[in-house]
């Protein structure tokens, strides 16, 4: 389960933290992104930046939690760059 309860994807990082790898969900990835115009992709990203920084100074910038929004804020951004190569942004 994600931070707000829906069920997300896992992938690997790449990031190796020791012998172990670091998994974090894709909940803003795809499909639920995908159907988002510009102006509410746009709202989206500001929105997740700003619970970014809000979690970096509750629980500090390497908690595994920041990881996870940070990986969600990725997945957005790269979302709306696609977006920006297809002419739909």
């Amino acid at each position: 389960m994600g931070f707000s309860g829906q069920k997300v994807k896992q992938r690997k990082t790449g990031m190796a933290c020791g012998s172990m790898w670091l998994y974090g969900p894709i909940a803003a990835a795809g499909k639920e992104v995908n159907h988002l115009n510009r102006d509410e992709l746009r709202g989206k990203i500001e929105a997740v930046r700003a619970e970014l920084n809000a979690l970096a100074k509750q629980v500090g910038i390497q908690a595994q939690a920041v990881l996870v929004k940070s990986q969600e804020l990725d997945e957005l951004l790269n979302q709306y760059n696609r977006n920006l190569k297809k002419g739909e942004v």
